[in-house]
This record gives structure tokens, sequence and C-alpha cells, in this order.
């Protein structure tokens, strides 16, 4: 709740954006849930930043498939 009020990132957990990135990719979303989009030159510095995050993202994605298939996950903590 504090990354989402702040738009910033206090801790170092390897989840989530970075501090540097938080508050630019925080931005970001929110103009595309406003404006359904951003502009040309937003859009081109957001797949930059993201691509630091491809490796989480495909993490959250095979993790959602496979609950979907209903293959039990395993936390590390």
């Amino acid at each position: 709740m504090i990354f989402k009020l702040k738009k910033s990132n206090k801790r170092s957990n390897n989840v989530g954006f970075n501090r540097y990135d938080a508050p630019s990719l925080t931005n970001y979303a929110l103009k595309i849930k406003r404006h359904n989009g951003l502009y040309t030159n937003d859009l081109n510095d957001a797949r930059n930043r993201m691509l630091k995050y491809s490796k989480q993202l495909a993490n959250i994605i095979n993790n959602k498939k496979d609950k979907e298939e209903g293959v039990q996950l395993k936390w590390k903590i």
C-alpha cells in the first residue's frame, strides 16, 4: 500500500520496480488506466525500463498459468 500512495519503493526485496523506475513506471500505469495508452516517447521509455523486469514478469505469467491448470505453487520465503 505504501508503494501505491508514495509512488516509490522503500524496500529492496527483488520484487516490483526499483527505486529509480518506480515513479516513472507508476505514472505510466496511471496514464494507461486513465487514457488507455501512452504517447510514443513514454511508450519507448516504458519498454526500455521494463526489459529489466522480464524475468520477474515471466515468473508471474508462468505462476498464473500454473494456478489456472491446478498446479501446486511453491513459495520461497
